[in-house]
């Protein structure tokens, strides 16, 4: 696992082999900031069930401007900010699991980018997160969701909310992963 492009290019990053982790693999990483198309410089980025970090701090050294990350087990997110030696003043990590922290932090600024990516099979956080987005406004109107699921999921029927206020959905499958971009 690596940064693919930027200011931190070829970089490796740290992985510990915990259930708790599922990490984005490269070629899936690299074909999400292929979508993206250079969108990424100067963006507010929120990354939630971040686990290694991999694609939040692939947006920092693509140059977005602050990316916020959330999880629930974070040593492995902190190892690789240290690794690659990534300013304080770039991120902020939120330890808590999804619920409680959008029920914290309900206030939050807009972001221009999301990233959502829990734990295959925990379907439901899908639901919990685009709910609290849309509900609490913290996408901005030009902003985007990258949501990686299991292939077999069908995340449309989570997004309706987005659906009915024109956002448009397009899902890419990279074998047993699928991506959906919600603009």
């Amino acid at each position: 696992m690596r940064v693919i492009a930027g200011q931190y290019k070829g970089r490796s990053l740290y992985f510990d082999k915990t259930p708790l982790l599922r990490p984005t693999g490269d070629k899936v990483k690299e074909s999400i900031f292929n979508i993206l198309q250079g969108q990424v410089a100067e963006t507010r980025v929120l990354d939630l069930c971040c686990g290694t970090g991999s694609l939040g701090l692939e947006a920092l050294s693509r140059g977005a401007s602050f990316v916020s990350f959330v999880d629930r087990y974070t040593p492995v997110l902190k190892k690789n900010i240290e690794l690659l030696a990534i300013p304080s003043e770039k991120y902020q990590i939120y330890k808590t699991d999804l619920k409680r922290f959008f029920s914290t932090n309900p206030m939050l600024a807009p972001f221009d980018l999301i990233f959502l990516d829990p734990p295959y099979h925990a379907d439901d956080l899908y639901s919990v997160a685009l709910n609290a987005i849309y509900e609490f406004g913290i996408l901005k109107s030009s902003g985007m969701i990258i949501c990686e699921h299991d292939a077999k999921f069908d995340i449309l029927s989570q997004i309706s909310g987005f659906i009915s206020i024109g956002r448009k959905a397009r899902d890419y499958r990279y074998g047993q992963s699928k991506v959906t971009v919600i603009q």
